[in-house]
């Protein structure tokens, strides 16, 4: 069985999902080599009993992820493909509802 989630690359936050048991796959899935692979996940359908926690939890997450050098293994996130890549990225809404 399948479901097309309207698009590609879908993670599900069922209701009563573990946030802090879960959250580190999310993280995984999305920014892998930044979040730049097709295979990222792009979109996070959430039930509306997570929708209080999960913004804040997400934010929290990733402002912590150490920002350099991608050799330095300290390294969460390296630097994006392209200018406009990095401007697309900073010009993104950090969370909307729909």
């Amino acid at each position: 069985m399948s479901c097309e989630l309207d698009g590609k690359s879908a993670a599900i936050v069922a209701p009563g999902a573990d946030l802090d048991t879960h959250l580190p796959a999310l993280l995984a899935h999305a920014l892998t080599n930044n979040g730049q692979p097709h295979v990222a996940t792009t979109r996070l359908p959430v039930h509306t009993s997570q929708t209080d926690l999960l913004p804040d939890t997400l934010i929290a997450a990733v402002s912590a992820m150490p920002i350099g050098d991608p050799h330095d293994p300290a390294t969460a996130l390296g630097p994006l493909i392209s200018e406009p890549q990095r401007d697309r990225v900073e010009g993104a809404t950090p969370w909307r509802y729909r």
